[in-house]
Formats: C-alpha cells, sequence, structure tokens
C-alpha cells in the first residue's frame, strides 16, 4: 500500500520528468526510443483521433483510469480466455498507464498481474515496467529488488528478453550505487553486449566508461566514453527503411557532459 505521501509525491512528479528522464536518456525528448520500448514489449501503438472511438484492442490501451475505465477493463478482461491473454492484456494496460504518468494506477495492474496470472512469457517485461514505475516514484530500492526479479523470470523464461541488461546497470553507474558495481558485469552478460540501435551502443558504452572510470581505468574509460558520443551523433540507424529509428536524439546533458569529460573533448 501506498502512503498519502507517497501519492502527493507521485502528483507532483509529473512537473518533475524531465530530471527524472536522466535515468533513461534515450527516451528523454525522444519519442523513437518509446517505439523501440513497445515494440520490444509486443506492443503497437494505434492512432487515434480526438474523438476517441473504442476498437477490438484499444480497451487495453486506455491512457485515463477513472472508476468507470476500471469497471469496463475489468469486465473485459474477465471475458478473456487463458492466462497468457489476461497477463498481456493486464501488462499493456499498464505501459500505458505508465506512460500517462499514472504510476500508482499501473502498480495496481501489475500487482494484480503478478497475483492472478503470472504467466511466464509476461513476467519480465512486468517486473520491468514495475521498476520503471518505481523510478517514477524515487523508490530506488523497490526498483532495484524488481529489477532482479525480471532477471530471474529471464532466465526462467529465456525467450522473454527485454532492455533489463542495460536498464539496471545504466540505473546502477548513473546512480553512482557503487555497492551494485560488482554486479553489472552480470547483467551485461546476459544481453550478451550485443546491439543493434544506436541508442543501445550509447548506453552500454556510457555505461563501460561510467564503471572504468569508477574503477580508475582512464584508458578504458575515454575509449568508452568516445564510443558513446559517436554513437549519440549518428544521425542513421543504419536500416535502410528504417533510418530514424533507435537514434539517440537529445541524451542527457548531464551524462553527455561527464561523457565529454572522460573523452577529452
Amino acid at each position: 500500500m501506498f502512503t498519502d505521501q507517497e501519492k502527493n509525491h507521485a502528483t507532483s512528479s509529473k512537473t518533475q520528468g524531465k530530471k527524472k528522464a536522466s535515468l533513461h536518456p534515450n527516451r528523454q525528448n525522444n519519442p523513437l526510443s518509446d517505439t523501440l520500448r513497445l515494440l520490444r514489449q509486443g506492443v503497437a501503438y494505434k492512432h487515434v483521433g480526438r474523438q476517441h472511438r473504442m476498437s477490438n484492442d484499444d480497451w487495453y490501451r486506455r491512457t485515463a483510469w477513472s472508476d468507470s475505465d476500471r469497471s469496463e477493463f475489468q469486465a473485459r478482461l474477465k471475458r478473456s480466455r487463458g492466462d497468457f491473454n489476461k497477463s498481456q492484456y493486464v501488462r499493456i494496460q499498464a505501459h500505458h498507464l505508465a506512460a500517462a504518468n499514472l504510476p500508482f494506477c499501473a502498480v495496481e495492474l501489475l500487482d494484480q498481474l503478478f497475483a492472478e496470472f503470472p504467466h511466464d512469457s509476461q513476467l519480465a517485461q512486468a517486473h520491468l515496467q514495475y521498476a520503471d514505475c518505481m523510478l517514477a516514484l524515487d523508490r530506488i530500492d523497490d526498483a532495484i529488488t524488481a529489477y532482479r526479479r525480471a532477471f530471474d523470470a529471464e532466465q526462467a523464461y529465456p525467450n522473454s528478453r527485454s532492455q533489463l541488461w542495460l536498464d539496471f546497470p545504466w540505473l546502477i553507474v548513473t546512480r553512482g550505487l557503487s555497492d551494485l558495481y560488482h554486479e553489472v558485469d552480470i547483467y551485461l552478460d546476459w544481453g550478451g553486449r550485443s546491439t543493434t540501435f544506436p541508442v543501445e551502443e550509447f548506453r552500454m558504452h556510457t555505461i563501460l566508461a561510467f564503471l572504468a572510470d569508477a574503477n580508475g581505468d582512464s584508458t578504458s574509460s575515454r575509449t568508452n566514453a568516445e564510443a558513446a558520443i559517436a554513437a549519440a551523433a549518428k544521425e542513421h540507424s543504419g536500416f535502410v527503411r528504417h533510418p530514424t529509428v533507435g537514434l539517440v536524439g537529445a541524451p542527457d546533458t548531464t551524462v553527455l557532459s561527464r561523457l565529454q569529460g572522460l573523452a577529452g573533448v
């Protein structure tokens, strides 16, 4: 249960979004990164005009959560067949509520998923979404717990790979959580240190640069900082049909400034 103080903080956090976005610079001022995350989650946005009409799948993509919305969603969910479908519908709906700055509502649904239909294929991403909500609420310890649960879920169901291998190390190095530095390599290795898009290159090399700097390895920190800066400057994804997908866009200025310092530029 959340306290009234925490709920008041969540309301005020809407005005602090830019500051908190530094945890995930690839998402800041870069709508393409949201598309990437949705694609990895098996979610697809459908354009809806100002006069919203509920289609067959809009019922689990709501961006408001009134009592009526909640009741209608739960009624449709009850009629859905199988734990897989129910789990996926709840997770997708939670994603849209979190994106609409309603983290408490998203957490409510994710808790329901964990309690009522924890399908193996959905657990890793659900825990990762839970971590994102905890970060939005400045509940760092709870976010760390959620990341670790996501890791356990991915190991139990390897087909459900996510961006955990970058998200958790990013939190560790950008927050300076030195007690967890020894875990960074575990997660990077889990992801195979394999990148597809410039934004992934940027995040991985930033993590490595900051970690090397903390370990006093100036050569590695400089090399990785230079690689991160180069990734941030890319204007083409490398994919002919999707040239702008996965670009860094506007990285967090604090992170970029630190990278420039490590690179000596």
